[in-house]
């Protein structure tokens, strides 16, 4: 028996309709039975129940969606993934969004956009992905705008070369560029993990970001050289929790690419 806001649920039920050309929508009912229960977690366990039918419009490459993706994973919700490649599809959810970009999660009549704004939304609904205390949340947020500026731009320039061109063809200036960029930019995420295990207290949504531009750079041939340990060791943390395997793109890996220096 589940419980809404403080008063006990009986039954959930969900009724589905389909606006033309548009998403499915969903509308939750619930049945309470007589009583009352108080906790600090009444409003959070009803709202996750809530987060269910999720659809997530999704490219498998998208470092974007991948932390999205990692972020459900890691909070325990399901999700049904859709092919934003499909021209079908694209005509869908380019009109739910104003960027024309993914990933955007649908949960009934709640539309995201914006990958950021995903996962806080996930962690206010879950208490999850990131730290209770307000100031414990800065790192976090910082590490994962951080790796959507710096980091993602370096391998912006590799990935996308070795992307759209034959090896043959590969323009090597503009992939050395981005991985020297890369290894400049390694610099302060080694310093802000230190010894830690996680860049916050806990597994949060800075390992959501970077474990997607970490895998994408390793996909792409591109290594964590020796010299940030701290951070080698932490990508193989990462890679051994069964979110990764769950969500990784499934894509060969490339012939290395050394950072220098």
């Amino acid at each position: 028996m589940s419980k809404c806001f403080g008063a006990r649920i009986a039954s959930i039920s969900c009724s589905t309709s389909y606006a033309k050309g548009g998403p499915p929508r969903y509308e939750w009912k619930c049945n309470t039975s007589i009583g009352r229960e108080d906790g600090n977690n009444d409003e959070r366990a009803w709202r996750e129940e809530g987060m269910k039918n999720l659809i997530l419009y999704n490219k498998e490459e998208c470092p974007f969606c991948w932390k999205v993706r990692l972020a459900l994973h890691e909070s325990q919700i399901d999700v049904r993934l859709i092919d934003s490649e499909s021209e079908e599809q694209r005509k869908v959810w380019q009109r739910l969004t104003p960027k024309k970009t993914v990933p955007v999660l649908i949960n009934g009549e709640l539309i995201i956009y914006e990958s950021n704004v995903i996962l806080e939304y996930l962690s206010d609904v879950t208490g999850r992905l990131l730290p209770q205390d307000s100031a414990d949340r800065i790192v976090p947020r910082l590490i994962n705008s951080y790796s959507d500026s710096l980091i993602g731009s370096a391998l912006k320039e590799i990935i996308f070369e070795k992307r759209e061109r034959d090896e043959h063809n590969w323009d090597f200036n503009r992939i050395h560029a981005g991985v020297d960029a890369f290894g400049k930019a390694l610099v302060y995420l080694s310093k802000m993990l230190g010894s830690r295990d996680f860049f916050g207290n806990d597994y949060s949504m800075a390992e959501c970001a970077l474990t997607a531009r970490f895998g994408l750079a390793e996909a792409y041939g591109v290594e964590i050289p020796e010299q940030f340990s701290n951070l080698q060791s932490w990508y193989m943390r990462m890679k051994e929790r069964p979110s990764f395997d769950a969500t990784s793109p499934r894509k060969g890996v490339a012939s290395p690419v050394r950072v220098n220096g």
